[in-house]
């Protein structure tokens, strides 16, 4: 349980990476935590380990369930935690008249089919959202390689 909490953690006070929660607020003071420092045991290197250790295991889907098709469902893996996301992200705003219709870029350096390369943004290459959005807020969301 400690590690969902530590990943809840880092979607709430993002890190660059998530490994530099492990270290106390007096050796980094901008990413460490000291609570995530002493719940994990207090050694940032063995902590770290631990936590390679979880990733490489964790699975939050049944692996006993058959692999659909990439063409049916490409993104079949996370389709309940977007349409979660999805879902919740309408009902925490009231959406006023300004709205504004935009393409998102999820920035992605690996090797990936759907992957799309943007010469003219920073990111440089990525998934493609088309967004609706207001004031920051994304209120809906859709891939467009699904």
């Amino acid at each position: 349980m400690k590690h969902l909490g530590l990943y809840l953690l880092q979607g709430l006070s993002p890190s660059p990476q998530v490994e530099m929660k492990f270290h106390p607020q007096r050796d980094d003071p901008i990413n460490g935590n000291d609570f995530v420092c002493k719940s994990f045991g207090g050694l940032p290197a063995k902590s770290a380990r631990r936590h390679c250790h979880f990733k490489a295991f964790f699975s939050s889907n049944d692996p006993t369930l058959p692999v659909p098709c990439r063409d049916a469902s490409p993104n079949w893996k996370v389709h309940k935690f977007l349409k979660h996301v999805l879902k919740e992200s309408k009902d925490a705003v009231f959406m006023g008249r300004d709205l504004s219709c935009d393409e998102q870029t999820i920035g992605f350096q690996g090797n990936h089919r759907d992957k799309q390369r943007i010469t003219y943004k920073k990111e440089g290459g990525g998934f493609l959202a088309d967004s609706i959005c207001s004031d920051g807020y994304t209120y809906a969301f859709h891939f467009r390689h699904q």
